[in-house]
């Protein structure tokens, strides 16, 4: 991936946008021009080497009215990094607006003394299904057995320990009359550590997380699951 013009300092970090193994780009703190990107980074956005040397609003005009920009800006002015996991981000892609969630993490570059930054290193993942987690976590039960029998996809919510099966949806109830693995190794390790976990077995792919009580202990799991098909890609 090529690059803009930039100050002699900033090589290594175009280089590591360049060839890393995540999404990454760099910026220009004052004015959010973009210096360098990735591929990865690109399909994430929905976007084209084109952008490359503009501003962000101008190549991601959809962005102007979210809180991104000036989460950006003021990386730039405070030299503060800032991460956050799960956020909802709306990007037009293909001429459609798309609404899907990120780990993300805005990180200051500065190469001269002073607590300003000269450039932003912007990293970030999607999360498939942060927003079903999201709502698991967050609505009442009777909501969550909503949730869960209305789903799109496959959905289980276990309980305890001793993981007992608390709502589940027809489609996880189909998936399970196909292939009667229902994963309980998985569900055991996220339950122990709350890491949520991700795991392909037999052309699906489950996503587990914890569910946890106001005071944050963790009181059972959500599972989710989706075919894969021969390229990858996932049909639920």
């Amino acid at each position: 991936m090529g690059s803009f013009s930039f100050e002699k300092e900033l090589i290594p970090y175009v280089k590591m946008c360049e060839y890393g193994p995540l999404p990454l780009a760099l910026f220009e703190a004052k004015t959010l021009r973009l210096i360098s990107v990735n591929e990865k980074m690109l399909d994430l956005w929905g976007r084209t080497p084109a952008a490359l040397g503009a501003p962000l609003l101008e190549f991601m005009p959809e962005i102007a009215n979210q809180r991104y920009p000036d989460l950006m800006r003021n990386v730039g002015e405070t030299g503060k990094p800032i991460q956050e996991n799960g956020a909802a981000v709306v990007f037009e892609k293909e001429g459609k607006l798309q609404q899907i969630f990120l780990d993300f993490s805005y990180t200051p570059v500065k190469i001269k003394e002073s607590h300003q930054a000269q450039a932003i290193l912007v990293s970030g993942t999607e999360c498939r299904y942060k927003h079903f987690y999201q709502q698991a976590i967050s609505v009442e039960r009777q909501n969550l057995r909503a949730m869960v029998l209305s789903s799109p996809v496959a959905m289980c919510v276990y309980a305890g320990e001793d993981m007992q099966i608390q709502f589940v949806n027809e489609k996880m109830l189909e998936l399970w009359e196909q292939n009667k693995d229902r994963q309980i190794a998985l569900l055991k390790a996220v339950y122990h550590t709350g890491v949520m976990m991700k795991k392909i077995d037999n052309g699906i792919e489950y996503s587990c997380t914890a569910l946890r009580a106001p005071e944050g202990d963790i009181m059972g799991c959500v599972i989710i699951a989706c075919h894969i098909d021969l390229k990858g890609h996932i049909t639920c």
